[in-house]
């Protein structure tokens, strides 16, 4: 086959198989240099090609069709591989290249969405001057730009609100500085209408009820602004209980009528008397009603103004208000009661409607200048409705009046009138800030005069459930006469000749003269100080007072100070402290309370709220002392109880201290010369004579019985020989007094034991008192009986003696070694010389030397010489009894034969 046949061979090699048609180039290219072919032969059953080349040294081959199939099939395999590799570049390159333009977008979004979250430290810097590096470097400026205003709006930010905190701060110094000048000037007048100044002409009344109204007024406003700050900061606090609204109602609707001076009104309280009960704070609730109605009252000249109210189901699209309807449980909604104050005023223009409730908005400019106010009243109002869950809303029509309509939430109970009254308001009923007791004067109440609209006859005709009391402004302020004995809601419940006496302590000689004019007309004595210092000295020099009023803020020592120093030496319970303050933040309130004070009052204050918590106090003082003698102080104090009423039935202290037994000598012989009375009034006098001398060494009296008396001192040994030595003082200077109005002197013997003991409540549920137990307190009861065999005064135990710290410090003479009845083991007593009066304790002292030798000579069986040297003691002192009782003894042992281990222990067989 020649080269063209081959080449016509691939021309028609269209209708032939793939296989050929793509192995027809390859052959060619073999083929190129083949000369000539010879001829197509089989061998073996398959196909082959001859040729002739005569470059290739004239040999003649053959080209098997597999082995031309597997050299195709590589070259396949190498084209495949290659351009696998060259598709894998590519990609690689691509993906690369991409990154490189793709990446500072990337970067340009994440900065983005950092710079969104408030992470303006962000910046993109990339080393490009394409349109991407244009883009990042503005980029970063407009990061730098706004981190730069972020900060300076952060830097302004917290300059407000360090101005906001100067401000509020500026606020609460401010009312206190306002406070005290309207205390005073309400005080005072208050006082002189009460007649502190004497009888006041009817002109004199007016101007000073002008004068108490317009600070009222002034203080009013002050509160305000207070409550306002409060309520922006949301640190008002709500007391929130179950409280009726109609009786809230009546007391202000009562109250509020002072503010209708020469107007033709009418009040009505047109609640449900069976109305539920609402969740809200009484004070809180009160202030609304205050507002809402003396809004009522400026802008209403005739007319009426009423207060309904009627319980309210889920959206407000359902209203019960009478008796007939189902029991508010049956209604699974949401339940509220909505109170609305009504009035037939000038009325709100509607553009006004949606602002009236904004801070210091009003209806108009001309209603401003006729009318006056802040416009913080219903801003307030507002607010404290929304504090308690509540809404508020308005509807109002020129000329025609006003209906201010707000919702508090529903309580679970309803209220039984003995369950809460509110009686008729009388100065003692709390009043708003801008009135006084003195505004008030009596109202007709009852049924509807003919002056009111028909309408509102027929409504108190037709229900009886609701009866609203109505209530008509009375003219008889004009009238008004001079007050000479104004009925004090505080009665004296002085019950001695002495008045309680009260210290007042402020730096205001307005608030000292307005303190001392309330409190001196219902009888109490008053000592004033201007300033902490002052004070301190005067309780120093020892002046007694049953109560302290304290001002807060003073000059030099504020009033925190001085009620710490005054702690430090007089509890609570004994000497009550008020604080006054301007302030009445709770964190203040706490401090005070931290401090030590019993109670506050918040300026400007009322005379009867001032008068009521000093009696209060100043009862619960007298109380706590009246308990104390029944159950001392020290005794709370030593079971570690804060009141009596912690104090149960098995409340003890378990430890180791001292126990003391007293005992007046041959009490039943003095008794029998005496009556009864005159036995109570011998006993008293002495225990008032020696008991003090137990507190004075840190002891607790835990009984008495009868002439004599049970002690423990927990703090040691020392205390108890220290009292017993100055009780038996005592002793001695009473009978001194007795001796010289004829009567005999006492002879009291006193015996210490220390050891380890309970102290507590004994008795039972209905009768309980404190007592000792442990045989060391058998023991001291023991030792005082020996002071009577020995002739002796004070008798202490080994172990008392063991316990002291500086023994030394004492005079103690060795008494004797017994077995006292009930005991099986010896104990060694001794005699403090120092409760001896001196003749006697010098003639011990004196005599000791030979005492002691005798009792030397005594425990070695050497009697004679014992004999001796007591001989002696008694030549000096003939009264030592207990001198002659070891001469007897020695005297009887005297040539009888003892046991060998005879130790000179002393059996006793008496008490």
């Amino acid at each position: 086959m020649s080269i063209r046949s081959l080449h016509r061979f691939a021309k028609i090699s269209g209708n032939l198989p793939l296989r050929l048609v793509l192995t027809v180039p390859f052959v060619l290219q073999i083929f190129a240099t083949v000369s000539i072919v010879g001829y197509l032969s089989f061998r073996n059953g398959q196909k082959a090609v001859q040729d002739l080349a005569s470059h290739l040294h004239g040999e003649i081959g053959d080209i098997s069709e597999l082995d031309l199939m597997a050299q195709i099939n590589a070259n396949n395999r190498t084209t495949i591989l290659l351009c696998i590799v060259a598709l894998i570049v590519s990609t690689v390159i691509c993906i690369l290249t991409a990154r490189w333009i793709v990446k500072p977008i990337l970067n340009l979004n994440a900065s983005a969405k950092a710079i969104a979250k408030g992470k303006w430290e962000q910046t993109v810097n990339l080393n490009r001057t394409d349109e991407i590096g244009q883009l990042a470097k503005s980029f970063s400026v407009m990061a730098g730009q706004l981190r730069a205003s972020f900060s300076t709006l952060e830097a302004q930010n917290a300059q407000l609100q360090r101005l906001d905190k100067v401000k509020d701060e500026f606020l609460a110094n401010t009312s206190h500085e306002l406070r005290t000048p309207l205390n005073g000037i309400i005080g005072i007048a208050e006082s002189m209408l009460d007649g502190a100044a004497g009888s006041l002409s009817e002109i004199q009344c007016q101007n000073l009820l002008m004068i108490a109204g317009s600070a009222r007024r002034l203080s009013q406003l002050v509160n305000d602004i207070l409550d306002f700050s409060k309520l922006k900061q949301q640190k008002l606090d709500l007391q929130v209980r179950r409280v009726e609204v109609q009786g809230i109602v009546q007391v202000v609707l009562t109250v509020s009528q002072a503010l209708a001076v020469n107007k033709n009104l009418q009040f009505i309280n047109a609640v449900p008397a069976d109305l539920p009960l609402v969740y809200a704070d009484e004070n809180r609730l009160q202030q609304i009603l205050y507002n809402l109605i003396g809004n009522a009252i400026k802008f209403t000249d005739a007319g009426k103004i009423e207060i309904s109210a009627a319980l309210v189901i889920g959206d407000g699209s359902l209203v019960i208000g009478e008796r007939e309807q189902l029991p508010i449980t049956n209604y699974p909604l949401p339940k509220q009661i909505a109170i609305t104050v009504a009035d037939t005023g000038i009325g709100i223009a509607s553009d006004r409607i949606e602002r009236i409730f904004d801070p210091f908005e009003q209806g108009d400019g001309s209603i401003v200048r006729q009318y006056g106010g802040t416009g913080l009243g219903l801003a307030l109002t507002k607010q404290l409705v929304e504090l308690h869950g509540g809404k508020i809303w308005v509807e109002s029509e020129i000329g025609i009046g006003s209906r201010f309509t707000f919702t508090l939430p529903v309580a679970s109970e309803t209220l039984s009138t003995e369950t809460i009254s509110y009686p008729p308001t009388d100065s003692s009923t709390p009043l708003p800030p801008y009135l006084g007791a003195h505004c008030l004067v009596p109202l007709q109440t009852g049924k509807p005069s003919t002056e009111l609209p028909s309408k509102v006859v027929d409504k108190q005709e037709k229900s009886a459930s609701i009866n609203p009391t109505l209530y008509r402004q009375s003219n008889q302020l004009s009238s008004y006469s001079p007050i000479t004995n104004y009925p004090s809601p505080i009665t004296n419940y002085h019950t001695n000749s002495e008045p309680f006496k009260i210290l007042i302590v402020d730096d205001d000689p307005i608030n000292l003269q307005v303190l001392n004019n309330h409190l001196s007309l219902e009888g109490y004595q008053v000592v004033q100080a201007l300033n902490g210092e002052q004070a301190l000295s005067i309780l120093q020099s020892g002046q007694e007072f049953d109560l302290i009023v304290l001002d807060i803020m003073m000059p030099r020592m504020s009033g925190y100070q001085v009620c710490a120093k005054l702690r430090q030496k007089y509890p609570a319970h004994q000497l009550p402290i008020v604080m006054l303050t301007a302030k009445n933040q709770i964190s203040d309130l706490v401090t005070g309370f931290q401090f030590g004070a019993n109670d506050y009052l918040t300026k400007p204050f009322s005379k009867d709220e001032l008068l009521t918590r000093v009696k209060f106090h100043i009862q619960l003082s007298k109380t706590n002392h009246a308990y104390g003698r029944f159950f001392p102080h020290t005794f709370l104090e030593f079971l570690q109880k804060e009141s009596i009423i912690d104090v149960n039935l098995g409340n003890h202290v378990s430890k180791e201290m001292a126990v003391m037994f007293s005992d007046i000598r041959s009490f039943t012989a003095l008794s029998e010369t005496m009556t009864p009375q005159e036995n109570f009034d011998f006993v008293n006098a002495y225990m008032r004579q020696v008991s003090p001398k137990i507190r004075e060494h840190n002891g607790l009296i835990v009984k008495y019985l009868g002439d004599g008396m049970m002690a423990v001192f927990p703090n040691g040994a020392d205390d108890a020989v220290k009292s017993g030595i100055a009780k038996l003082q005592q002793v001695q200077q009473y009978n001194i007094q007795r001796i010289a109005t004829g009567y005999p002197p006492l002879q009291v013997g006193v015996g210490i034991n220390f050891g380890h003991m309970m102290v507590g409540i004994v008795g039972e549920i209905a009768r309980m008192q404190g007592d000792a137990f442990s045989d060391e307190v058998n023991l001291a009861s023991r030792l005082e009986s020996l002071t009577k065999f020995y002739g002796v005064s004070l008798v202490i135990s080994q172990n008392v003696l063991n316990h002291l710290s500086h023994p030394e410090q004492y005079q103690i003479r060795f008494l004797d070694k017994v077995i006292v009845k009930g005991k099986q083991e010896p104990i060694s007593i001794y005699e403090v010389l120092d409760a001896e009066p001196d003749l006697v304790r010098n003639l011990k002292w004196q005599t000791l030397p030979d005492f002691e030798r005798g009792l030397k000579h005594y425990r070695h069986q050497e009697f004679t010489a014992a004999q001796a040297c007591f001989k002696r003691v008694l030549q000096v002192n003939p009264e030592d009894k207990t001198a002659a009782l070891y001469l007897e003894r020695v005297h009887n042992l005297v040539g009888i034969s003892l046991p060998q281990n005879w130790s000179g222990v002393w059996v006793l067989h008496h008490k």
